[in-house]
């Protein structure tokens, strides 16, 4: 057979093979493995849908570059007062869910509602306006008078000159009333949302965290009114070595260690990739979220990369309810 039959025959044989092999059954069947241990291999996820892809990365780096992140929610901010003040009324209690806009609490308004009174009232006061808008007119016709009677000479120069120096006046009080009012609107307007800063409103669609006022305390600037955070699908940010972010990517899913007291490995799409590498550790935040299977994950469990793929029995715990003990959150302070 020729030389070249020969590599071809070799070369169908191999093919052969290769198909043989990746119709082998398997829950999760490797895919593309990469020989360094800084690079991510791929592995196929068949049991599950999992965030933005059907393939569940390891991400294989040296342990003791590996720097531990906590669950998160994806959004978080603690509510506070820019000023001395106390607390009227709270709106809210502890586990409440609220929607964007809506009052948590309300601090003490009384010389912020009585500011807003006056301002209204100046604002809508036009006496000042129409006075000076009155004797402009009548000194517009004093004028065209005193110019009639002088081309009929029954009128001086001076009289002239003290008829127009009257319109000047006239008008340049009526700016100055106009102007006046336009301010008065402005500081009704200041009166308006200096009385807006006495309610405390949600940012967005959240759950209450903690409530860390009570109605008649006195809080100082930035005291603590209330901590809320979203619901839905909790976050983790992880330090990985760059060399490893280098062949991540958004979208991509990967297998991640969740610690006590769940202790499984769950797949997790990578949200955001900080262009940023510190210059100390070497290492970027990759910011990771799990899919909505998991939303009731507790904020503040240890997370790491990790060593093996997610399995059902994984899933099923994180997905599952486990009943009335379930954990609200690894972090004794928010349980």
């Amino acid at each position: 057979m020729p030389l070249l039959h020969r590599h071809l025959a070799v070369l169908a044989a191999t093919g052969a093979v290769a198909a043989h092999t990746s119709q082998t059954p398997s829950a999760f069947a490797l895919k593309d493995p990469t020989p360094t241990a800084m690079a991510a291999s791929s592995v196929q996820n068949t049991s599950g849908s999992t965030p933005q892809s059907g393939d569940v990365h390891l991400i294989a780096i040296d342990e003791a570059r590996a720097l531990p992140g906590a669950t998160r929610a994806l959004r978080h901010v603690v509510l506070s007062t820019p000023f001395d003040t106390r607390v009227s009324g709270l709106r809210v209690e502890e586990g409440q869910r609220v929607a964007a806009g809506d009052t948590i609490a309300v601090l003490d308004d009384r010389v912020a509602q009585a500011t807003l009174r006056i301002a209204r009232l100046a604002a809508t006061n036009t006496a000042t306006v129409a006075r000076a808008l009155a004797r402009t007119k009548e000194a517009r016709a004093n004028l065209a008078n005193i110019e009639r009677a002088r081309v009929a000479g029954a009128a001086t120069t001076d009289e002239l000159t003290d008829a127009r120096t009257t319109v000047t006046v006239a008008e340049t009080e009526l700016r100055l009333a106009k102007h006046e009012h336009e301010r008065a609107q402005l500081e009704l307007d200041l009166a308006q949302a200096r009385l807006e800063e006495h309610i405390v409103r949600a940012p967005f669609d959240a759950v209450v965290l903690r409530v860390s006022a009570e109605p008649g305390q006195v809080l100082s600037p930035g005291d603590s009114v209330a901590e809320l955070a979203t619901t839905g699908q909790p976050c983790v940010d992880l330090y990985l070595p760059s060399r490893t972010v280098l062949s991540m990517r958004e979208g991509q899913a990967y297998a991640l260690h969740v610690g006590q007291p769940l202790d499984v490995v769950l797949p997790a799409a990578v949200r955001y990739i900080e262009p940023r590498i510190d210059p100390t550790s070497q290492t970027q935040r990759v910011v990771f979220e799990f899919d909505a299977r998991f939303s009731e994950l507790p904020i503040g469990l240890i997370v790491e990369p990790a060593t093996r793929i997610p399995a059902e029995a994984d899933i099923k715990a994180a997905a599952g309810d486990p009943g009335p003990q379930r954990v609200t959150s690894a972090n004794p302070s928010l349980r």
